[in-house]
């Protein structure tokens, strides 16, 4: 059950709101976003949710049966649109693309892919300074110091930044420096990480697992949006399959 709180409740009835509730055998959770604020129930008894419903304090009132609440479709319909900054939106109907190497390896390769995002159009440049790899041999990024590099040049030319973060103790140095955090498909069970991702004000798009179904992935967004962020992106990535033809299985049916 998602009970979506008036703007100007009081405490009061907030306390009211969470007793009548409690009252029927349900577990509550205060959620607060950019968006707004819920209250979540959680719990398996029967009864008329109108009874919640009228009581002050309540904008609106949604039984969702879903594991995953917040991120139901069942009680938000409408399409989200997520704030990156003050100019740029995702989901507002316009087509963003997200361009860039895989790792960021040097300034000559930053400011020339830059330079040919900003001849084309492209608003948002993705790439790597911490790169898990299969193999412990393999180039895994610049770090930080790459990432203060990368900015600089983007910041010159007013293109953003999204960068897969790997773990808890680096979202703090990585705050000031990334639009977009990316949780890679390796870390999308991480629930440390997603839950410290829904602490920060700062857009978090999640990538599908290699071999995650769609209910771990909205698990995972959940996670995020329960511990208060609400701006939450998810991409399809492929997944592991049987084909050995390609690196991954794009799953055409998990686009809506």
């Amino acid at each position: 059950m998602i009970i979506q709180l008036d703007k100007d409740i009081s405490s009061a009835q907030l306390e009211g709101l969470k007793t009548e509730v409690s009252a029927r055998d349900y577990q509550v959770r205060e959620v607060h976003t950019q968006y707004g604020n819920y209250l979540v129930g959680l719990g398996k008894k029967a009864f008329d949710i109108r009874k919640i419903g009228h009581l002050p304090g309540v904008c609106d009132i949604h039984r969702v049966s879903d594991a995953y609440k917040l991120v139901s479709r069942k009680w938000k319909a409408e399409a989200t649109h997520i704030r990156i900054d003050d100019t740029l939106s995702i989901g507002a109907g316009d087509l963003e693309i997200m361009a860039g190497p895989c790792s960021i390896e040097g300034e000559a390769q930053i400011e020339e892919t830059v330079a040919h995002l900003v001849a084309n159009g492209v608003r948002v440049m993705r790439g790597g300074v911490y790169k898990p790899r299969s193999s412990p041999y393999s180039f895994r990024g610049l770090g930080i110091e790459g990432l203060k590099t990368w900015y600089a040049e983007c910041r010159k030319q007013g293109i953003r930044i999204i960068t897969e973060v790997m773990h808890t103790e680096q979202i703090e140095d990585m705050l000031d420096y990334v639009d977009i955090f990316q949780v890679g498909a390796r870390n999308s069970q991480n629930f440390n990480l997603l839950d410290a991702l829904g602490e920060v004000d700062k857009t978090v798009m999640i990538k599908r697992g290699m071999s995650g179904t769609i209910e771990e992935l909205l698990q995972s967004a959940e996670y995020v949006f329960a511990k208060g962020n609400e701006r939450i992106l998810l991409c399809e990535r492929g997944i592991r399959t049987y084909e050995k033809a390609y690196r991954n299985t794009l799953d055409l049916n998990a686009i809506p």
